[in-house]
């Protein structure tokens, strides 16, 4: 169980309630007040007062040092909308990420584009006393759409600090009195937090999983896939919607024998209400390098498949241009990834194992063309509710 080894907290939240219950519970931990605004880079922060950091560090000691450390703050910024990109070919709708934490996540997935080599865990200990800005946005949205939040952030996994902040068991209770409804993404097994409690069918449990050697090999430090479909078939029990998002998709050496058992493992299990699936996919080959370089030292996923990826036309759309992308893409569209032809197969490949067990289980397509949607013989709705997992309510229907 993690427990920081220093707490840096800013002064304005020291006798905070939340900032006393995470104190509390980390009995062993160094508490040092800082007297600089939430905005300030974590890097000056913990130059300025971190007694464990050093710039003398090598930048991936600086990494694991940075997990070791929480920041407690401030703000009401709590609410971040996320772009589906300017691409009018794509297939993708907005939504809309609660933003708790940031940087709380445990686990070292070799392909994360998150490798700040000076990133700490932040903690908004005022994030419930702003919550009348949910309400507002469900309300504006209630003639439009279900309204549905994702309480994840920039290299955060929900349930990782959860055993110092009970802001998950907090969330759900709040959403089941709500018109809203809330997603809860992880990579972990954790779900003691969420037994027995009265959600009303509006916390939406979403796992992020791929293929068991993948997963073995390259998300370092998360639950194992038996160990995710298990805890999702648990809390599957607890009337709990499922929706499962396999992504990133890679063509690593015998991806298509396990992605099928992959497939077959999730059917051992379960049905979920719905799955999405999408290929890896990056800003372009500076990024890939960045990740590399600021990792652990871990490369070889990265390095046996740079040279398959490509700047997709599917992606075109008016900013972003280089030499080496004959199209134009802004960076959130995310252009660099197989050819379509190999994105295609990779896709297909997956949807043939889910028809072949069920054909009435809903999927999604992340950022793919109509076109795609439409090779692969997966609807596309135009709807924002059924089309994929980031706003998914489709379970609704067979209530």
């Amino acid at each position: 169980m993690y427990f920081p080894r220093e707490i840096i907290v800013q002064s304005e939240v020291v006798d905070h309630p939340v900032t006393e219950k995470i104190i509390a519970r980390s009995p062993e931990s160094s508490v040092i007040v800082c007297d600089l605004p939430a905005i300030t880079p974590d890097s000056i922060i913990l130059k300025q007062y971190s007694k464990l950091y050093s710039e003398a560090l090598s930048v991936a000691d600086r990494k694991k040092l940075g997990r070791k450390i929480m920041f407690l703050h401030k703000s009401d910024n709590i609410i971040t909308t996320m772009a589906a990109g300017s691409n009018p070919l794509k297939c993708c709708h907005n939504f809309k990420k609660l933003a708790p934490y940031k940087a709380a996540c445990l686990f070292n997935c070799e392909y994360c584009w998150f490798k700040d080599p000076d990133l700490m865990i932040r903690v908004n200990v005022a994030f419930f006393d702003h919550l009348d800005r949910i309400e507002n946005i469900i309300e504006e949205n209630a003639r439009l759409c279900d309204t549905v939040f994702t309480f994840t952030h920039y290299k955060t996994d929900c349930l990782s600090i959860e055993h110092l902040t009970g802001f998950t068991q907090d969330l759900v209770r709040y959403f089941a009195a709500s018109k809203g409804y809330l997603i809860l993404l992880t990579k972990s097994s954790i779900t003691r937090p969420l037994l027995n409690l009265q959600h009303n069918g509006h916390t939406i449990m979403q796992w992020s999983i791929n293929a068991a050697d993948f997963t073995r090999k390259y998300e370092r430090g998360a639950a194992s896939l038996t160990s995710r479909l298990r805890a999702a078939k648990r809390l599957k029990a607890e009337n709990y919607p499922i929706v499962f998002r396999i992504d990133p998709i890679f063509a690593f050496d015998n991806w298509r024998e396990q992605y099928r058992l992959m497939v077959d493992t999730i059917f051992e299990f379960l049905k979920p209400d719905h799955i999405t699936l999408g290929v890896a996919r990056f800003q372009g080959p500076d990024e890939i390098q960045q990740i590399i370089t600021n990792g652990y030292g871990h490369k070889g996923l990265l390095d046996s498949q740079q040279d398959r990826f490509v700047f997709a036309k599917l992606n075109a759309s008016d900013g972003y241009k280089s030499a080496e992308n004959p199209f134009e893409n802004t960076m959130a569209d995310m252009p660099f990834t197989y050819p379509d032809e190999l994105r295609y197969e990779l896709l297909r490949n997956i949807v043939a194992g889910i028809r072949e067990h069920d054909a009435t289980v809903s999927i999604g397509i992340c950022e793919e063309s109509r076109e795609m949607w439409d090779e692969l013989g997966v609807m596309y709705r135009g709807n924002k509710n059924l089309d994929c997992a980031c706003n998914y309510t489709g379970f609704k229907q067979a209530e």
